[in-house]
C-alpha cells in the first residue's frame, strides 16, 4: 500500500486542522484524555495532552490482508479516549472520534488510504462485528458507528461505497484479548467469524473497519473468512494501532 510516512503526515495534519470546528459540536469542553476544560482553540485534547499523540507508523498488512492504514498510535490520549468511548458510554468522545476519521478523509482523499488499490469496481465497507454480549454489555457498536463515518466522505470523493455490516457475523464469543500474545489470539479467533451475507461476496472489494489494530490477528481472520467466500480484496482502516514493541535481548548463558 502506498501509505509512506509522508503520506501519513499528510492525513495526520488534515485531521488536526480540518476537524477543529466539527469537533467542538460534539465534545462538550473537555479534554478526552485528562478532563481539563478546554481552552477556546482546543478541541479534543488539551494543549498538555495533544501533542503526546503520535500518528501510527506504516507497517506490513496481517496474513491475508492485502493493505492496511491506521491514523494514530494506541497509546496516550487515544488511548484513554477510545477506553471512555467503548467501557464507559462517553458517546460524546466516540462521536468527536468518528467525526475526526471522516473529516481526515474529507481533506486528505481515500486514495491516501486505498492508493494504487483503488479501482472503479464498487468498495464495501465492513465493520468488525463485535459479539452480541460484548454489545448487551455496551449498549452500542463503536466498529459499527467507524464504518458509517467513512461512507460519506468515501461518497463524496467519488468512490462507489457500499454498506455491507452483514458481509460479516461473530460466530461465537472470545476470551478477553488484551494480555494475549499474538499466537494466543491466533488461536482464539479461528473460527470466530462467519460469513451469512445473502448477496454473493464474488471479486467483492472490502475495506474491514476496526478501532485498534493491535497484532493483526482479528483482521487476519476476517480476511480468511471473506476470501474463502470470494472477496478478491481486503483492506483494513482502523483508527489506532498498537506500536510494535521490540522483544527483549536474550541473556547470555553463563560461562560454566
Amino acid at each position: 500500500m502506498t501509505g509512506s510516512r509522508s503520506t501519513l503526515g499528510q492525513v495526520w495534519a488534515a485531521l488536526r486542522s480540518v476537524s477543529n470546528d466539527l469537533t467542538r459540536l460534539v465534545w462538550p469542553g473537555r479534554c478526552a484524555a485528562c478532563e481539563q476544560p478546554l481552552a477556546a482553540e482546543e478541541t479534543l485534547f488539551c494543549a498538555s495532552c495533544e501533542p503526546e499523540q503520535q500518528p501510527a507508523l506504516p507497517g506490513e498488512p496481517p496474513p491475508g490482508v492485502d493493505a492496511v492504514l491506521s491514523l494514530f498510535a494506541y497509546q496516550g490520549p487515544v488511548r484513554t479516549a477510545l477506553h471512555k468511548w467503548k467501557y464507559h458510554r462517553r458517546t460524546a468522545i466516540g462521536r468527536a472520534l468518528c467525526e475526526a476519521l471522516a473529516e481526515a478523509l474529507d481533506a486528505a482523499g481515500p486514495r491516501l488510504f486505498i492508493g494504487e488499490f483503488l479501482s472503479p469496481s464498487p468498495l464495501a465497507v465492513v465493520p468488525v462485528p463485535t459479539h452480541v454480549e460484548r454489545l448487551r454489555e455496551r449498549g452500542f457498536d463503536h466498529t459499527w458507528a467507524l464504518g458509517k463515518a467513512v461512507l460519506r466522505p468515501l461518497r463524496e470523493q467519488g468512490v462507489e461505497a457500499i454498506w455491507r455490516p452483514e458481509a460479516l457475523t461473530r460466530a461465537r464469543a472470545t476470551e478477553n484479548l488484551p494480555g494475549l500474545d499474538a499466537q494466543e489470539r491466533k488461536a482464539a479467533l479461528a473460527g470466530a467469524f462467519s460469513c451469512q451475507s445473502k448477496r454473493s461476496l464474488e471479486q467483492v472489494r472490502v475495506l474491514l473497519i476496526d478501532d485498534v489494530l493491535t497484532s493483526g490477528a482479528t483482521a487476519s481472520e476476517c480476511a480468511h473468512t471473506l476470501k474463502s467466500h470470494g472477496v478478491s480484496w481486503v483492506a483494513v482502516l482502523s483508527l489506532a494501532h498498537t506500536p510494535a514493541t521490540k522483544a527483549p535481548p536474550r541473556q547470555k548463558a553463563a560461562s560454566p
